[in-house]
């Protein structure tokens, strides 16, 4: 049984007189970016970290004037491969509060073996629950790679959607 009241809470029946209520909404911001790296130069890292990452994409946002945010992170990419090359790529995602710099979530890999001029999607989320609220930059790097061959381009959408939840 679902019973409204105009304060839009809610009640439901468990059974026996047992009940639990339906926390409120709470305030949500959506942010969004986009970005590109490439053509990258051939790469044979494997194992190994590339000095400069490459940047794909990035997004701010700013949860001051939330209370105990969670931060859902989409990450979508389209991945323009040349001819003969078998990519292997790792992503990791950076968040940068006050000037400090953290990798969140691990890393991500794609790998495909390509023999034609291919372009194939790559997608990744990741859920930021952690106790920082402020302005934060979420952006995605490629941190590793191994491209036999040159002219490889990644161009990337992030999205950072911010929920406020009762603690």
């Amino acid at each position: 049984m679902l019973n409204n009241s105009n304060n839009n809470s809610c009640m439901i029946n468990k059974g026996c007189n047992e009940q639990c209520s339906c926390p409120k909404p709470g305030k949500s911001i959506l942010s969004c970016g986009c970005g590109a790296a490439g053509p990258l130069p051939v790469l044979d890292l494997t194992g190994a970290s590339i000095v400069n990452p490459y940047s794909v994409a990035s997004t701010s946002i700013d949860t001051r004037g939330m209370h105990c945010p969670t931060v859902l992170i989409n990450f979508t990419a389209l991945i323009n491969v040349p001819a003969g090359v078998f990519p292997n790529i790792t992503f990791r995602l950076v968040r940068c509060i006050n000037g400090c710099s953290q990798y969140v979530g691990g890393s991500y890999s794609y790998s495909d073996a390509i023999d034609v001029l291919h372009s194939e999607s790559f997608s990744f989320q990741f859920c930021d629950c952690g106790e920082c609220c402020g302005c934060a930059t979420y952006s995605v790097e490629i941190s590793n790679a191994s491209l036999l061959v040159a002219g490889t381009t990644v161009s990337g959408t992030i999205s950072a959607l911010a929920v406020e939840k009762s603690c």
